[in-house]
């Protein structure tokens, strides 16, 4: 006779196949089939394995333990490297000599600084905006290191000294294609300047507006 089919197997297996049908099988089995031996053991051992219940449940102190584990790696991982930017030029202070390079363009009613922060130079330019209460925050990342387009996409916020997370959406953006920022109607205040670059995190301090 011709193989049985894996529902038949599946059925003897369980004692669920009876009369006529049962026999036949039995007696394919019974003449040697190796094919259907096989499927026939196999069917056994899957339905044997997943009646075993190996399930269990960790204890309160395993649990406490792999919480910490984590709250300790995570901190760990938001841990970045600081760059602490020193200023270089500022065109309300008093004239000096400094090898500035800048692309941004400073006027009369704005105020021009560079700063200095490991391998990066931070422009940054504040304006009077137009017909809208704050000022504009211009700014540029320049890297000689780099090239323009690596320079976009970098997380730029601003915060009061008191308020670490910037969480006004105002006061955060991203850098574009030519490492450029610009932040809009920002009120009068004292701020910090955080940018992230993929070797950690720039931060320039107390920059009056």
């Amino acid at each position: 006779m011709a193989c049985p089919s894996f529902e038949n197997l599946l059925s003897l297996q369980q004692n669920e196949l009876e009369g006529d049908r049962k026999l036949s099988v039995m007696k394919h089995l019974s003449d040697g089939c190796e094919v259907c031996a096989e499927n026939f053991r196999w069917i056994g051992e899957v339905i044997t394995l997943a009646r075993q219940d190996e399930s269990f449940t960790f204890s309160e102190d395993v649990i406490r333990w792999s919480v910490a584990q984590f709250k300790v790696a995570s901190a760990e991982h938001a841990s970045l490297p600081q760059f602490l930017a020193r200023l270089v030029f500022d065109s309300l202070g008093p004239a000096r000599f400094a090898d500035v390079r800048s692309t941004l363009v400073s006027s009369g009613s704005s105020r021009q600084m560079l700063f200095r922060a490991d391998m990066y130079d931070v422009d940054v330019r504040i304006e009077q905006a137009e017909r809208q209460p704050g000022v504009y925050v211009i700014g540029q990342i320049l890297c000689g290191e780099k090239r323009p387009g690596e320079l976009s996409g970098f997380e730029v916020r601003m915060a009061r000294p008191d308020d670490s997370t910037g969480a006004a959406a105002a006061l955060q953006t991203s850098t574009d294609s030519r490492g450029m920022f610009r932040l809009t109607t920002v009120s009068a205040g004292e701020y910090d300047l955080h940018i992230r670059v993929p070797e950690g995190e720039i931060h320039v301090p107390a920059i009056h507006v």
